[in-house]
């Protein structure tokens, strides 16, 4: 639980951040960004294997 304390002390910040990048997401969603930057994502990640 000590990893969290930094985000406890910034209750505040936290929470702005997130409901920035909340109304940001939707923007991307209602202007069909979100599905070009998934798909962007996806062909980055194809090929992609975690090493064991």
């Amino acid at each position: 639980m000590r990893r969290f304390t930094w985000a406890r002390r910034h209750v505040r910040a936290v929470t702005h951040f997130g409901g920035v990048l909340l109304v940001a997401v939707g923007v991307m969603q209602v202007t069909r960004w979100w599905g070009q930057l998934i798909a962007r994502l996806q062909t980055l990640t194809t090929g992609f294997q975690l090493p064991s």
